[in-house]
């Protein structure tokens, strides 16, 4: 009953009484703070011979820290009749004992000098830590150099410590404070087993062969310099290795995805045992860019016979530990493809290559400008101001150009709203909310980014300047935590999972000033909550401003296909658009629908597809509507076919019916990450679920021709509370209430 509470939080049927004593004696098993996956394999084995070889007596194992993955698997395949003892509480040194165990710790003379010492002071940590645990023999299994090897030595009784393979315990088993611990089992413990020649390739297992060795090497950046040549993307370094490897480091290559490179590492000077300085000098091919991710990581890799190997990142800047600077090299840009790729620095201070959609910021000119925005607005004062912006500050038709026309109608003077100036509807705005609309990528933009500490916007903050944006300066800004921020949403956020690995960036942001969220029910406050992790109180639940303004004809009569964008398949597409699974399933859902009713279809592709077809004949060019907004051709949709877009509650809200296709949902689920779930189901959906496209021949009939389920109007209901017309109002009566508009 304590295991369940420990592991899964599950108080049923728990009491808690005195411990029974069985008169048998206890084998303290002490395993660290069981974060290593090996070293828990190995223990578990460990803990299974003892009970073989002692079936008279009480195995205990004893554990350090917090709860975590590691651990919790470990003590979920823990043997019932192996007790367990955590030890939760810190080492409570005083200053002068910490600086002195440190040094003794660290330096065999000093610990030969200032012998017992300590020995009071360890003894009152094992009293206060163990209370009257009186064990007739303690195993230091845990491998590394830590407080408790010292502490579990003043136990009276026999003691034994297991020295752990090196490619188990890493670099640590070539330092000092290492070799101190051997020396001082050789002293103060009766038995050392030394497993340093043992065979353990068997604890990787098949998944995890690759990265066998890589405890044994950590490299990171001395000096560096990047080129754009004519063969690729250049990397020229100095680098730092600290390894144990039992192979040379000239044997190691870099992998970026599934490409990999020579790294011409050199041997190198040498600095003691494990220390070396060595050079090395990496090419990327530009021809490689094209079947890319957009993130990639740079990673140094090796691989022998039997598939063992090293695959690990390395330290964009040595100095900088593990916290990046937000640096990068020169951008390469790719006009025929309309593709950047760069270098660079990510927050751990990784070096990763970046391959991405091409940024109007990439430029030398629009970089000058921006930095010289950066300085100039820590000069000039200005009153509050208040930024809004849509998707990719290029569109003014979601919930932020709603509430902004409502902040100016207010008399909200400082009030602007960023727009790239190409927007092709731009003309039909209305001349009084003209003069505060600002232009895209203009030094009036730049300043006001960089001025503004409030920001309302539909998308995540980085739309507010440029997506994925390779400046310094702007990337400093976007992880300020001196401003106030309210996510309007593009829409409502019940479909891919807030706990999904592709929804990182909808973690709460860390602020000090206010941050916000609008959502449109409670049923969708509590997914934020729940899964997302949310504070209750920064949740508007007031419906999308955007939603005001939705209207339909009642002649409606265009079927609408539009899937969401699939990030993992981008980079393919903007080279063969055609090749995609994202292309396919379209000809797919459209060759499912009856030929008398084809005429009426209309594809909308996610913008970033769009972007990389645009250029590109196929056979369903011609159903493609790029010019109209998105609300005129949804004003006119009488049926939306789509998999996982939140457009669906746009069209429903409007009165479309809407069907969802899940043909690839179990695919597209992984690729999203493994936690990923999709919150609508056969028992919530507001629509049509089809699987296939004889499924999708079957329905499509019926929703062109009927109107709107009642027993999915309810179901709506639940996800989308307000139908007033009155959200942009709530919110902003919301927004007063909490100061952040006066």
């Amino acid at each position: 009953m304590l295991l369940d509470l420990l592991i899964h939080g599950k108080r049923d049927g728990l009491h808690i009484e005195q411990a029974p004593c069985n008169g048998k004696e206890t084998v303290l098993v002490y395993g660290g703070k069981l974060r290593n996956k090996q070293l828990n394999e190995l223990l578990l084995a460990y803990l299974k011979q003892l009970k073989e070889e002692m079936p008279d007596k009480n195995i205990v194992v004893s554990f350090h820290g917090k709860m975590h993955k590691q651990k919790r698997e470990l003590l979920e395949q823990l043997d019932r009749s192996v007790g367990y003892y955590a030890v939760v509480n810190k080492f409570e040194f005083s200053l002068p004992v910490k600086i002195i165990a440190a040094i003794k710790m660290r330096f065999g003379y000093f610990d030969k000098k200032l012998k017992g010492k300590l020995r009071a002071s360890f003894e009152r940590e094992r009293n206060r830590m163990f209370y009257s645990l009186e064990p007739q023999k303690v195993i230091y299994f845990a491998g590394n150099p830590h407080y408790m090897y010292r502490v579990l030595s003043t136990f009276h009784c026999e003691k034994e410590a297991h020295i752990q393979h090196n490619n188990v315990m890493g670099i640590v088993a070539r330092r000092g404070i290492y070799h101190v611990m051997y020396h001082y089992f050789k002293e103060n413990y009766d038995t050392i087993i030394d497993h340093r020649f043992d065979d353990v390739h068997a604890l990787w297992k098949e998944e995890d062969k690759h990265i066998y060795y890589n405890k044994c090497l950590k490299m990171g950046i001395l000096w560096k310099h990047f080129a754009n040549k004519k063969q690729g993307l250049q990397l020229s370094a100095i680098c730092f290795a600290y390894t144990i490897l039992p192979f040379s480091i000239k044997n190691l290559k870099v992998k970026i995805g599934e490409h990999v490179y020579d790294a011409h590492l050199t041997k190198g000077l040498r600095l003691g045992k494990a220390i070396r300085i060595t050079t090395m000098k990496l090419c990327v091919p530009h021809e490689d860019m094209k079947s890319m991710e957009i993130q990639n990581r740079v990673n140094l890799y090796y691989e022998d016979a039997q598939g063992y190997g090293y695959l690990r990142g390395m330290s964009y800047k040595l100095s900088n530990l593990r916290k990046g600077k937000n640096k990068r090299g020169p951008i390469q840009i790719y006009e025929a493809s309309e593709t950047s790729a760069y270098f660079r620095q990510s927050i751990n201070n990784r070096l990763f290559l970046t391959v991405r959609k091409r940024n109007v910021s990439d430029s030398a000119n629009q970089q000058l400008k921006m930095t010289f925005a950066y300085f100039l607005a820590k000069l000039v004062p200005l009153p509050k101001l208040l930024v809004l912006y849509e998707k990719e500050s290029s569109r003014y038709e979601e919930s932020a150009s709603v509430l902004y026309e409502k902040l100016i109608d207010q008399g909200y003077k400082h009030a602007y709203f960023i727009l790239d100036k190409d927007y092709p509807h731009r003309s039909v705005i209305a001349e009084k909310y003209q003069k505060n609309i600002v232009d895209k990528a203009s030094f009036k933009h730049y300043f006001l980014f960089f001025k503004a500490k409030t920001f309302l916007g539909s998308e995540a903050l980085v739309h507010a300047i440029d997506l994925r944006v390779a400046n310094r300066y702007a990337l400093k800004k976007l992880a300020s935590r001196k401003i106030n921020y309210v996510f309007l949403q593009h829409g409502v956020m019940y479909m891919v999972s807030l706990d999904s690995e592709s929804r990182r960036f909808f973690k709460p942001l860390k602020t000090d000033g206010k941050y916000r969220v609008v959502v449109s029910s409670q049923k969708e406050a509590q997914h934020f909550i729940e899964l997302g992790h949310y504070d209750p109180d920064t949740l508007y639940v007031c419906g999308l401003p955007k939603f005001d303004r939705n209207t339909w004809k009642e002649d409606a009569d265009k079927i609408v296909i539009m899937p969401t964008w699939r990030p993992w398949e981008y980079n393919e597409a903007r080279y063969d658009f055609q090749s995609t699974k994202y292309y396919q399933m379209l000809c797919r859902i459209f060759d499912a629908i009856p030929e008398a009713l084809q005429d009426k279809v209309v594809i909308l592709p996610h913008p970033l597809f769009y972007d990389a077809l645009k250029d590109t004949d196929f056979p369903l060019r011609k159903y493609l509507n790029a010019e109209d907004k998105y609300d005129d051709i949804l004003k006119q949709t009488k049926v939306l076919i789509t998999d996982y877009s939140s457009i669906a509650y746009d069209a429903y809200y409007r009165g479309s019916n809407v069907i969802f296709y899940w043909e690839e949902k179990a695919e597209c689920m992984e690729a999203y990450g493994p936690s990923t779930k999709l919150m609508l189901n056969e028992e919530n959906a507001y629509g049509d679920i089809c699987y296939s496209p004889k499924q999708l021949e079957a329905v499509i009939k019926q929703n062109y021709e009927q109107p709107q389920n009642p027993l999915y109007q309810k179901r709506y209901e639940q996800l989308v509370s307000f139908h007033d017309g009155n959200n942009t109002e709530r919110l902003v009566n919301m927004l007063k209430q909490d100061h952040i508009l006066s």
